[in-house]
This record gives C-alpha cells, structure tokens and sequence, in this order.
C-alpha cells in the first residue's frame, strides 16, 4: 500500500515513512487519488502498479471526499475502486481490483458456505446469507463511521428478523499483513455480531514488479511483444506447482504461498487474537483441527457443532492454481503494454466525479494543492 508520505522501500515493499502524520484536506485527497488512480506521479512507482492508496483523513473529510466524487451515488455503483476507512486509524485505504488469485479464493470459500448451507433444513437455510461486496457502515465505538466491504461475510437472521454479519473473510496479495490485521479488528471490535474472521494472506516470491520499468524504448522494442489482444495465459511458462510464471525470459508471477489465520477476540481481555494454529495455505486441503473447530456449524446455527469441511473446495483450488497464476501474469502484461504504449482511452483509467468541480466545500473551482499547502484537517 502507498500511504501519503515520503515513501521508501524495504523489506521488497513499499511502505510509507511519514515522520509527522497529518490530516490531509479534501482538495489533497482528491488530488492524490487521481495521480494514484491515473498511473501518474510519484504516488504510483512504475514498479508496481498494484499497490492501494492510503490517506489520513478525518472523517468529516472522508464524508466531503465521497461527495464530491459521487461514491454513494447509485449511478455511479461500481465504478470507484474498493475501500476501507477505518475511523479509529482516520485512515482511507482504495484498493486496486483484485486479482484472479485472490476473487478465485474468495469463490472457493463461497462454495464451501454453499454446499455445507445446502444440507440444512429449508427454513434454517432461509436464514442464511453469504455475501460478497457489500458495503457495510454501521461500526460501533470508535469505529463508528468506519466503512467496510468484505471479501465475504455470512449473514445470518436474528431472533428479531435482523440479518447480522457473523463470520468475515478477509484477503490478501497485495495487501499487506498488517492491513489484514487491521482489518480483522475493525469486524470483531467494531461490531457486536461479528464472532470469527477468517484471514487468507497470500504472499508472491519475489513480490511483482514489473520486469520492464527499467527498459529503454529500444530494448522494450527488442524484445517483440504481440498486440496486448494476442496475450493470455498460454504465452507464460510456469514452473512448479505454483509458480513462478515467466514469458520473454521475464518473471510476470512470483512463486504463490501463503496462510490463513481464524482471528476472535479473547474472552478476558477482549482484544482481537488469532484463535488456533496458522494453517499453511498450500496445505489447506488436508484434514485440520483448528479448521474444523472455527468453520463450524456452531458458528451460525445454535446446538449444531459438526465442522464446515472445505477440503475438497480448497484441493480444487490448488489444482487450478496454476491456472489462476497464469492469468494474473497475462493481465501484468497486458497492463505493461497498455502502459508502453500510452492509453488511448483515460476514462479506463481515471474515474471522474458526476458532480460539478465547484460543489466541493461551496468554492467556485477546485484547485491543485501545492505539495506544502497546509492541511485544513489536523484531527479527526
């Protein structure tokens, strides 16, 4: 994720190194979304192109931001990227889209709540919902403002007829650790019906970048890539099980591993904890007992305490692993070429607000910040 910042790189990551975070104003945010989401400026190394976007934001910001860019505007659904604002952290984090990695994990999950619903009575069945994007804003506390959209969640009836969110799935390639972490305490303490939070990390070796940046006109010419049209998964040579996924002697796909965590909060000291053993993603097909003991039918129907078994979904998964990588490394690059070559059509790239530039804060044009224009915002 890239933060607002001087930004710097370590550990092959690149991490923001703000030495007196501050609340960035509307006009800032705007701005630095844009450099993010067009490509342009420093916000977004050509490198990695995949990174999400972190803003400090108060919430009252955060409100006029959505606004002026029309994110709640129904007509607008879908066109603004993913997001997270956490109001305890006052912090905005936009997601990039997900990859075919990551939205084939969240369908495997999806299939197992399916199958395993689909052998409960009809009326209790009725009860249930697994859900995918779905936003969700009533957060408690300090949390309270937060907005959220999970990767899944499975809903279920109260006694009162209300649906409440019970169990979340959360995951993550380009997303870090950290923010999995983070959000997993969001779901557990921002709620009061969240009970588990089921975390599937994936990690890339060595992590993307991409393996052009650094060429010359001539030498990127010299290695004669097809039209972008021409590339799909079958141009990529992929080694082992899991990678890494290589084409014109270029690596467009580290190695895939990973984890999954079962996240609750502990019952003394009432802070969010990681409940069992990490359980190894490559090996999630097997037989497991903190698995079973958290993907348990206790979890969402009272007095029934058989386990969810995902082994067959998760050994589907692995299987066509491959397949998923080789996709990913095509999308690479596609977006690479695209990139190279200029992009013919902006609006594919930089999401334009539907309202008029002159309603944000009631000013008669929207100007530039400069980059040491003081914030308007210095707390939440």
């Amino acid at each position: 994720m890239f933060a607002v910042g001087e930004s710097s790189f370590t550990r092959n990551s690149w991490i923001a190194s703000v030495r007196t975070p501050r609340y960035l104003n509307t006009e800032e945010c705007i701005h630095r979304f844009r450099e993010w989401r067009s490509g342009r400026g420093g916000l977004n190394p050509p490198k990695n192109n995949e990174k999400g976007l972190i803003l400090k934001v108060s919430v009252q910001n955060f409100k006029t931001f959505k606004k002026f860019l029309g994110i709640d505007d129904e007509n607008e659904s879908g066109k603004f990227p993913t997001y997270t604002y956490n109001r305890a952290l006052s912090t905005l984090t936009i997601q990039c889209s997900p990859s075919s990695i990551h939205e084939k994990a969240v369908t495997t999950i999806s299939k197992g709540f399916t199958f395993a619903f689909g052998t409960l009575p009809v009326n209790t069945q009725d009860k249930i919902d697994t859900v995918t994007n779905e936003k969700y804003d009533n957060f408690k506390g300090k949390y309270a403002g937060s907005e959220k959209i999970a990767d899944l969640a499975v809903q279920v009836e109260n006694d009162t007829g209300v649906r409440e969110a019970k169990f979340i799935v959360e995951i993550g390639l380009s997303e870090s650790y950290q923010k999995l972490v983070q959000d997993a305490e969001l779901w557990l303490k921002g709620t009061e019906t969240v009970k588990i939070v089921m975390l599937v990390k994936l990690h890339e070796n060595p992590p993307y970048r991409c393996p052009t940046h650094n060429r010359s006109d001539e030498e990127f010419d010299a290695l004669k890539f097809p039209s972008k049209e021409d590339i799909n998964e079958q141009c990529f040579s992929i080694s082992g099980e899991y990678g890494p996924a290589t084409y014109k002697d270029l690596v467009w796909v580290g190695e895939i591993s990973g984890y999954i965590e079962f996240w609750g909060l502990d019952e003394i000291s009432k802070l969010a904890c990681v409940k069992g053993d990490r359980i190894d993603l490559l090996s999630a097909d097997k037989p497991n007992k903190t698995m079973d003991k958290y993907l348990s039918m206790s979890n969402f129907v009272p007095g029934m305490h058989h386990p969810i078994h995902f082994n067959s979904h998760w050994a589907a998964y692995l299987r066509s692993l491959k397949h998923y990588i080789g996709q990913l490394a095509a999308s690479r690059c596609r977006t690479t070429l695209k990139d190279r070559y200029g992009r013919t059509n902006t609006t594919d790239y930089e999401f334009m607000p539907p309202s008029p530039v002159n309603s944000l804060s009631g000013s008669s044009s929207f100007s530039t910040p400069s980059p040491n224009s003081p914030s308007s915002a210095n707390s939440p």
